[in-house]
This record gives C-alpha cells, structure tokens and sequence, in this order.
C-alpha cells in the first residue's frame, strides 16, 4: 500500500552553520558503522527535530528522529548498505504516532527517486523495506516494493543501517538525503487513512555527496575511510572534484547554467495559517529535479518546508507551515539539481500581510 505525504513533496532548508554535533565532530558508538573510503554523504545539525504532528503547535522532536549524517558502505563482496546517523537512537514511539521511520533517498540514473526505509510500529522489531518515491500533483507517495535486511545499533550517535537490494546498488546514487517520520494511520472496516508527518531532513538543503557504487569497498585504506566531511553548509552545495570552488557548471559545457525564480513576492497571513499551506510560485530554464523549498522567519526559525520531485520550468512550490505566520518578512531558500547534477540556488524574500 503506498505511503502517502499530503500536500508535501519532500523538503529543504536554508545554509546554516553547523555549530551543533554531527558526524564530523562527535565519535559514532564502538560498535557502530563508521564512514568509509566513501566519506560521509552529508551531515546535519543536532537538535533541529520537530514534532510535526499537532499543527501549529511547536515542540522539538525526538532524539531518534533526529538525523546527524549518513553516508554509504560496500563490504567485499560488493554489498552495499545505506547508514543513517541520529541523535540518539532507541525504537521509541511517540505518543502522538503509530510508527517512526528513518528512510534514505537517492536519485538513479534514471531519474527515479529510490529508498529504503526501516520502521517500527509501538512494541514491535524494526521492519526494513524499499522501494520508489512517486510524485502526484497532490501528494507525494512512498510505494514499498519488498522488503530487506537491517540492523539497528542504538544509543548516543546510534546508526540505522539498511541493505540495499542487488538491483538499487548499482551505478551512481545521487544527491541522497535521509528523512524521518512519524507514522499516523487510521485503519476501520470501512476506510484506512496515513499521514506521515515531518520530524528531520538531512541535509537541510539539498542532496549530499553522489555515490559511485563499486568506487571503494571494505578493502580501501583505513586513511581513507577516517576523513569524514568536515563541518560547514551541507555537501549538496560543494563543488564536485575538478570543479572549481562556487562553480555549479553541468557536465556537458553546451549545457545552460541551471537557475530559478520566484514569482510570488506576498501572503496573506490569514488565508495561509487557514489553509496550513504556502503556495509560492517558481520558474527554472531548465528541468529541474528535486526541488526543496524551506521558508524562515526573521529569527532564522524555519517555519515551512515543501519541495517538488520535479520542475518542467514553471511550477508551484507547496510549503507545509510547522506553526502558524505571522505578518511580517520572511526568506525563501530554494535549490535544485538539473539532469546534469549542478545545483541551482536561490533566495527570496517573502512578505506576508494580514
């Protein structure tokens, strides 16, 4: 059965500096996966959880939500598992949920959005899964195809690991994230309901660092494998090797710079604490794929993320609030990859009135 996310198509959040741990400055458990030859794929900042499933009220997430980093490993043989980093990792569930989640998504070569997930219900053993991200105009869905292998190793920089099927671990996995949720499903005789609500993106902005599978196994140097990425904004923005610093240029050199534009510049306050929902129009030169959107107050608070699977030039952005706005002025971050992977980058400020 798919998963659906009303009125949210995955999120973002503007460059921060990350003061806070993450995996390049606080040790994993001893008995804990650790980056290898790879690196790590992406950090985050500790304590930027929330509790999303009450509208409007702001609370901090759970520790077990809240993802500091992840990043990719390859045993000898060539399997290849998907890691991701928390806080403080327990199977809790919160009260308020029927479930947690902790998935990693990536984009193929095909440009399909694959994932694997691991979840877990009150009571029970973690379930692992994978399977594709489909965007409606409506919602996004997160279909599961089977299920697979996983481990979970709890505690204080506790890492979920999940295997990835022979068939997703092949080629070049680009732009990952990692994602919580927390689960809220009604299931009568007559109808069955599910809501996944927002607990942790990571990173904020963007996708993390693309991995090349077969390009660096268990065999690689342990020199290697202890260079994790350093702190500062997260990866997505960092130029690939033999790119120059700030440089985003695409691959092929006839290709256009990839850009985007914002086209609404006011709100209504009113009309957008009712409908729970900013609606922000946005243009791109190009076709655009994983479009994030993350909207902050002038406190540097973000108080609505909404993204896009993919942009044909014009579009508009859905921004889910996590609390109710405010008149005021507010910054818009946005980002998003073209078929060549450069990044397009961009801010706006956002007035909402009365």
């Amino acid at each position: 059965m798919p998963r659906r996310l009303p009125g949210r198509q995955a999120g973002l959040a503007t460059l921060v500096a990350l003061a806070a741990t993450s995996l390049a400055g606080a040790p994993a458990r001893a008995d804990a996966p650790a980056p290898g030859c790879a690196g790590t794929a992406f950090t985050d900042p500790t304590g930027d959880a929330v509790d999303a499933s009450v509208p409007f009220v702001d609370q901090p997430g759970s520790p077990n939500l809240d993802v500091t980093g992840g990043f990719f490993l390859a045993d000898a043989a060539g399997a290849v598992t998907a890691n991701i980093q928390v806080a403080n990792l327990t199977t809790d569930v919160p009260a308020t949920a029927t479930g947690v989640d902790w998935y990693m998504v990536w984009s193929d070569a095909a440009g399909a959005f694959d994932y694997v997930r691991a979840s877990v219900e009150p009571g029970g053993e973690p379930v692992f899964s994978y399977g594709q991200v489909t965007v409606t105009p409506a919602n996004t869905l997160y279909q599961d195809t089977a299920e697979t292998t996983g481990q979970v190793f709890p505690g204080a920089n506790g890492v979920v690991q999940i295997a990835l099927p022979p068939e997703y671990a092949t080629g070049t996995l680009q732009a990952p994230f990692a994602q919580t949720f927390e689960e809220q499903n009604i299931s009568t005789p007559v109808v069955g309901l599910g809501n996944l609500a927002d607990a942790d993106r990571a990173p904020d902005d963007g996708g993390g660092q693309d991995y090349a599978v077969g390009g660096c196994t268990a065999g690689a140097s342990a020199a290697a494998a202890g260079a994790p990425a350093t702190s500062g904004p997260p990866p997505a923005s960092s130029p690939r090797a033999g790119q120059a610093p700030g440089s985003s240029a695409p691959s092929s050199s006839d290709a256009p710079r990839p850009a985007l534009r914002v086209t609404t510049r006011g709100a209504s306050a009113r009309s957008t604490n009712r409908s729970r929902a900013l609606r922000v129009g946005v243009t791109s030169n190009v076709a655009l794929s994983l479009v994030r959107g993350v909207l902050r107050d002038g406190r540097g608070r973000t108080v609505a993320t909404g993204g896009l699977g993919r942009l044909e030039r014009r579009g508009i952005l859905r921004l889910r609030l996590r609390r109710a706005l405010r008149p005021g002025r507010y910054t818009l971050r946005l980002t998003g990859r073209d078929a060549h992977g450069a990044t397009a980058a961009r801010t706006a400020r956002i007035t909402v009135a009365r």
